[in-house]
């Protein structure tokens, strides 16, 4: 089909601009075994996004438990944000050697495996060494995008097909929209000003380079070359740093000790539940149960356990916060800690 269609007659999908895609050892091991290791090597980016993403957790777990925890965090994200948009080498290397004092002056030295395992990738996703013409969208994404619903049920073969045609036609001038800057597609910046922005980093990057050139011929020294990574992902190796299947080879992150404040006031309510009654278990499967409870006030309330435990109460019908509804009621952990089955 590509050659049918493509004016160029090619005869396989190769993206000029190279792949965007998480740093999973299957999806790495794929492309090299369809285009070869140095194809993959140089055209291979990962989404900054989740690097961040993966920043924050490790930053804000490792801190649990010191008095100056969101200083520091704050202040390491930084670091770590200057790290990856350094424009040189020498700045990257020297943003590394700053993350890397500021973790070990802090005793979080679990920290360093995670650091080492994104800087072997340093080529997927560090400004300084990834390819400038690398895609910066990750379309990977595209199966979660939804498009707005038109209108229009129970039509005919004949309105389905106008609805079609008709959406075909829209999104066609929304693409040429875009382009032409007429149109903005979503909540980010406008194709004209993406090309801006690329503009501003290039002229950066070649200002900061010309001052380090400048600086180095001043002083005699030899220019210093991207060292490029030549690492490439096992086949099984997860694309999270603190998913491998082998602890030495993971970032260990300090884990809580204690239960949290809401937790535990569920458990003095559900202790404090003496009176409550079981009435009525139906056990559906060997993971699947219904337990019926009765307060002294003749109030039932019934909690059905499976992969995860609902209950009709108030509390877990509760359209508040997230936090609240991920909490689990006093009902469910009177019937799991509490209930006398005697």
């Amino acid at each position: 089909m590509l050659k049918q269609y493509s004016d160029q007659k090619i005869n396989e999908f190769r993206p000029a601009s190279g792949w965007m895609m998480n740093e999973g050892g299957g999806l790495h091991s794929a492309l090299e075994t369809k285009y070869a290791a140095i194809y993959c090597q140089d055209r291979v980016v990962t989404c900054q996004l989740h690097l961040n993403m993966c920043r924050n957790r490790h930053t804000s777990s490792v801190f649990i438990g010191n008095d100056d925890k969101e200083q520091k965090i704050v202040e390491l994200r930084k670091k770590i944000n200057d790290m990856v948009h350094s424009t040189t080498v020498n700045q990257y290397n020297s943003q590394y050697n700053e993350v890397k004092r500021f973790i070990m002056e802090n005793n979080k030295s679990s920290l360093l495996k995670w650091l080492q395992w994104w800087d072997k990738r340093r080529n997927h996703v560090m400004d300084a060494y990834k390819d400038v013409s690398a895609p910066n969208t990750n379309l990977a994404e595209v199966s979660r995008a939804s498009t707005i619903h038109c209108g229009g049920s129970k039509l005919n073969l004949i309105q389905t097909a106008v609805f079609d045609i008709s959406d075909c036609f829209k999104y066609a001038q929304a693409v040429k929209g875009y382009f032409s800057g007429v149109v903005k597609a979503g909540s980010g910046p406008s194709y004209q000003r993406k090309q801006i922005i690329l503009e501003q980093k290039a002229n950066s990057r070649a200002e900061n380079l010309l001052h380090e050139l400048d600086d180095q011929f001043k002083g005699g020294k030899a220019p210093q070359l991207p060292t490029t990574s030549t690492f490439m992902a096992e086949p099984s190796s997860s694309h999270r740093a603190d998913k491998s299947s082998d602890k030495d080879k993971r970032p260990i992150g300090k884990t809580r000790t204690n239960s949290s404040k809401e937790f535990n006031i569920r458990i003095e309510k559900a202790k404090a539940m003496g009176d409550y009654k079981c009435i009525e278990v139906n056990i559906h499967s060997p993971i699947q149960a219904t337990v019926s409870l009765v307060s002294p006030q003749g109030e039932t309330y019934a909690v059905y356990f499976d992969q995860k435990s609902t209950s009709s109460c108030p509390f877990s019908n509760l359209q508040g916060t997230e936090k609240l509804r991920k909490m689990a009621c006093k009902h469910r952990i009177f019937i799991l800690i509490c209930l006398d089955y005697s």
